[in-house]
């Protein structure tokens, strides 16, 4: 069973993807921000972060700094949860292993990309 982060700051909407993965039979981690979810990745090592751009203090893309410059936790994937189109080159420019999905979105959408990420990952 695949173990996913999701750090999200909106509570409904991170228990909301937690639902649907768990649904799909993920395990799931949530993280309410970026400090938060970088000390657990760090401690269970998840398969795939769902992670939101856009937070207080820490945002998405220093979190994806930290874990890249961290060789235990290099190689995760992310899926970047934004509601700003206008990052979409920001997040292609971070290379591979990263990807994005535009809020709002619809939960089949985002449950495709999920399982993209997790069989790549896994071959």
């Amino acid at each position: 069973m695949a173990t996913i982060l999701v750090i999200e700051d909106s509570a409904p909407l991170r228990e909301s993807i937690a639902e649907a993965l768990e649904f799909c039979d993920y395990q799931v981690i949530q993280a309410e921000d970026g400090k938060q979810g970088l000390q657990r990745t760090r401690e269970s090592h998840p398969d795939l972060l769902l992670c939101d751009i856009m937070m207080p203090g820490l945002d998405g893309l220093e979190v994806h700094r930290h874990l890249r410059a961290d060789p235990l936790t290099a190689d995760i994937p992310i899926i970047f949860l934004t509601a700003r189109t206008d990052q979409r080159q920001a997040v292609e420019a971070l290379g591979p292993r990263v990807d994005f999905v535009v809020k709002p979105f619809q939960l089949p959408d985002l449950l495709t990309k999920v399982r993209t990420h997790l069989d790549t990952s896994q071959h």
